[in-house]
């Protein structure tokens, strides 16, 4: 026998032996795993200094490194972003397992496939994602505090808390699931679960302690509508809203106090619709006026509509710095409307505009309405964009996700 048929034969009793499905004990201990990890990676108790430098050895040696002589420990980010961007010293590993984020999540899954079939893989991480995923990195706090490293810099290489759902996956794996890792894993889930960062160095290992206050909505985003989303040790606080971080002052304030016009004076998007969404789109209905004098028009070349601008003579009735938002009903139908809202003081033209759907239903309950936020532009919509961008029924039928040919029979 040759060797490619031995090789075919090895490669054909490995697939066999390929678990297609959890057993029953597997199927038992996922959960407490997947459970074990979101308690990491939302724990906010000082870190385990002594546990974390003993474990921070481990990597080094297994790895035929020579271990660090000197442990660094912050409070922050925030601490560590001006020694980075200094260009000093203290750098990464050219070891790819240990430098790069990716590696041992890649060591992890491929040591993982010799085991289990694909799809039962797939099922797996698709569990440890909703369980422990934060969708928040090194990098991510550093832009949200205001002090993203600059151009030609990266965040420091670090693995931490934001690392929980693939190292659940690891752990199930190893330990579950009899899957043997070529470089062990053991040590960095040991040093993970003992402080909120760690940062290998050549010669030097950095750790960061954890936040002391993490609040998050159920997709596991910051969020905290009248406090801080995350804050460390030493006072680094980032205010967020479903992920998006803002300005102190909208936290601060009630909604009920907030001014519209500083919100719709927003110029980053995301920004501006988070805000909204504390404001409450009913109320930022309730306060826009009517367009006194917009002529809605067509762009013969992209088809996108908008509005030509106000007569001078409106500007002189109504002061500009005494207009609320101003909304205008592109279409309706069924009872729904499509409606813009313009931003800004200036005229309107084709880039300070939103737009939302003014949805209304009967159920058993009664009578409900809604609004929902809409894309503005042909191109926002993707390759499934509704022939007509300003009806009514076609922006609504593609914000339910139904096929053009689709008939309703009832909703709710």
């Amino acid at each position: 026998m040759s060797r490619i048929d031995e090789r075919a034969l090895r490669r054909a009793e490995r697939e066999r032996l390929r678990q297609k499905k959890l057993n029953p004990m597997q199927q038992v201990a996922l959960p407490a795993i997947c459970e074990k990890w979101r308690q990491i990676a939302l724990c906010t108790t000082p870190a385990k200094r002594s546990e974390a430098e003993r474990g921070a050895v481990e990597p080094y040696t297994a790895n035929g490194l020579n271990p660090p002589q000197e442990f660094i420990w912050f409070k922050s980010l925030s601490e560590s972003a001006e020694i980075h961007g200094s260009g000093c010293d203290f750098q990464p590993f050219g070891k790819p397992w240990l430098c790069l984020s990716w590696g041992p999540r890649e060591v992890a899954w491929k040591s993982a496939m010799r085991c289990f079939k694909g799809p039962v893989l797939h099922d797996v991480q698709n569990l440890t994602r909703r369980f422990s995923d934060l969708p928040f990195g090194p990098y991510a706090i550093l832009r949200m505090s205001g002090q993203a490293p600059s151009h030609g810099h990266q965040p420091p290489c670090c693995f931490g808390q934001f690392d929980a759902e693939w190292l659940a996956f690891a752990d199930f794996s190893e330990n579950a699931g009899g899957v043997k890792y070529r470089a062990p894993l053991s040590p960095l889930m040991r040093i993970v679960a003992s402080c909120g960062l760690f940062w290998p160095g050549e010669g030097k290992v950095a750790f960061f302690e954890r936040p002391n206050l993490i609040r998050h909505d159920d997709r596991m985003r910051l969020h905290c509508l009248d406090g801080p989303a995350l804050q460390y040790p030493d006072g680094t606080t980032i205010y967020a809203i479903h992920g998006v971080s803002v300005p102190a002052k909208y936290i601060s304030t009630p909604a009920a106090e907030i001014n519209l016009a500083d919100v719709l004076q927003e110029q980053n998007v995301e920004v501006r619709m988070a805000i909204i969404t504390k404001v409450g789109f009913d109320r930022l209905l309730q306060a826009a006026q009517p367009r006194p004098r917009g002529v809605p028009q067509t762009c013969p070349k992209c088809g996108e509509h908008f509005f030509a601008e106000v007569s001078r003579r409106v500007k002189k009735i109504v002061p500009e710095e005494t207009r609320g938002p101003e909304v205008v009903v592109v279409s309706q139908a069924n009872g729904n409307s499509l409606l813009e809202i313009g931003i800004g003081k200036r005229e309107w033209h084709r880039d300070n505009f939103i737009r939302f759907l003014h949805l209304k239903w009967q159920d058993k309950f009664g009578a409900k309405e809604t609004v929902i936020p809409v894309p503005r532009r042909r191109r926002e919509f993707g390759e499934d964009c509704p022939e007509n961008i300003n009806d009514c029924e076609q922006v609504r039928r593609w914000t339910l996700g139904w096929p053009k040919e689709a008939m309703a029979v009832a909703e709710t």
